[in-house]
C-alpha cells in the first residue's frame, strides 16, 4: 500500500512538472511571436534593424512612451555611451557626445559632431537640440562615423527622429498631461484631420513649463534650470498619384 502511495505521488509530481514545462514553452512561444519588428532608415531605406550591419539603438514611439522618454535629454537613460551636457545659459542647448566623442561647445558658430535629423531635416546648430518628444514614430541612434549617408558633421554618430505622418481618411486625436515637482506643467496634443479623400493634416502642439532648481539671488537673471518650451508642428500629406505622396 505504501509503495502504491509513493508511485501515485511520483506520478503526480511528474505530471505537474510536465504541465509546467508545456505552459512555459507556450508562454515563450507567445513572447517570441509578439516581438515587435523595429524598422530603421539608417541606410536611407526602410529595413529591419537586425539587417543593419552597424551599431544602432532603435525605438518605436510606443517604446519611448513605455520608458518615459519625453525629451531628447532622456535618451541617456536608455542608450549606452551617449551623453547630453546641458548648456548653463540655455536649457534647450546641449553638447552631445557618443562614445566620448562629440561637440565640446554649444555656441552658435560651432558645428555639431553628432548630426540630429528630424523628419530628414538636419538641425544645423545645437540650439534647440533638447526638444520634447511626442507623437513620434521612431527614434534611432547610429553610433560611429556616418558621413557617407548623413553628411560631414557625423564623425561620432547621428540621431534620427521620425514623427508620425498624417493618416489620410481618418480622424484621430490624443492629449497627454503631465504634472510634477518644481511646478512642472506639460500639455501635449495631437489632431489628425482628413481634408479630402487624398489629403490629411496632422498638427502637434507641446507646452512645457517648470521652475528652476537654482535660485538667482541677485535677481538680474532667471533662476537656473527653468524650462519654458513651446513646440508646434504641422504636416500635410497629399496623395498625388497611387505611387506619389
Amino acid at each position: 500500500m505504501m509503495l502504491k502511495f509513493k508511485l501515485n505521488k511520483l506520478f503526480f509530481v511528474v505530471l505537474s512538472f510536465s504541465v509546467f514545462l508545456i505552459q512555459a514553452q507556450d508562454s515563450s512561444s507567445e513572447s517570441a511571436d509578439t516581438i515587435e519588428e523595429v524598422i530603421t532608415t539608417a541606410r536611407r531605406t526602410e529595413e529591419s534593424v537586425i539587417d543593419v550591419p552597424i551599431t544602432i539603438s532603435a525605438f518605436t514611439g510606443s517604446d519611448l512612451e513605455e520608458k518615459g522618454i519625453t525629451n531628447m535629454e532622456n535618451l541617456a537613460s536608455i542608450v549606452s555611451n551617449i551623453n547630453f551636457q546641458k548648456s548653463a545659459n540655455n536649457q534647450s542647448v546641449a553638447n552631445v557626445s557618443v562614445r566620448g566623442m562629440g561637440s565640446s561647445r554649444g555656441a552658435i558658430q560651432w558645428d555639431n559632431k553628432i548630426a540630429i535629423y528630424v523628419d530628414d531635416a538636419y538641425m544645423i546648430r545645437p540650439q534647440g537640440s533638447l526638444f520634447d518628444l511626442f507623437d513620434v514614430n521612431n527614434l534611432q541612434v547610429l553610433k560611429g562615423p556616418q558621413g557617407t549617408l548623413f553628411g560631414k558633421n557625423t564623425s561620432s554618430g547621428a540621431i534620427l527622429v521620425n514623427n508620425n505622418l498624417p493618416i489620410i481618411g481618418e480622424y484621430d486625436s490624443s492629449v497627454k498631461v503631465s504634472m510634477g515637482q518644481r511646478n512642472l506643467n506639460s500639455v501635449s496634443a495631437m489632431v489628425n484631420i482628413p481634408l479630402a479623400s487624398n489629403a490629411a493634416l496632422r498638427v502637434v502642439g507641446i507646452s512645457k513649463k517648470q521652475d528652476g532648481y537654482i535660485n538667482n539671488l541677485d535677481r538680474l537673471g532667471d533662476d537656473g534650470g527653468i524650462i519654458d518650451n513651446e513646440t508646434f508642428r504641422a504636416m500635410l500629406s497629399v496623395d498625388i498619384t497611387e505611387k506619389l505622396n
